[in-house]
């Protein structure tokens, strides 16, 4: 089962040209202008929101085990689900 993920967190565009390795490639735009794609969109907004929820759990909880450790990695997640359904009621 695939999760709501959102976009990109950090999207990027780049005018560099093709065929050197760093994950951008040119496609034909609308009017046949070049554009240009980025194919590593990196970080997805699920995974930025669930870190910094999780840079905000580890400030107020002691973990004192590797199960407090996993606990709060899922709630981090939870929070973030509910931010991005909450995003899609806008």
């Amino acid at each position: 089962m695939s999760k709501e993920t959102g976009e990109p967190a950090f999207p990027a565009m780049t005018a560099e040209p093709i065929g050197y390795g760093d994950g951008f490639f040119s496609a034909p735009g609308p009017n046949g202008e070049r554009q240009f794609v980025n194919t590593f969109p990196g970080m997805t907004l699920r995974d930025y929101f669930a870190a910094h929820a999780l840079q905000g759990l580890c400030a107020k909880y002691i973990l004192n085990s590797p199960q407090d450790q996993i606990t709060l990695a899922q709630l981090s997640y939870e929070l973030s689900d509910a931010m991005i359904a909450e995003r899609g009621k806008a």
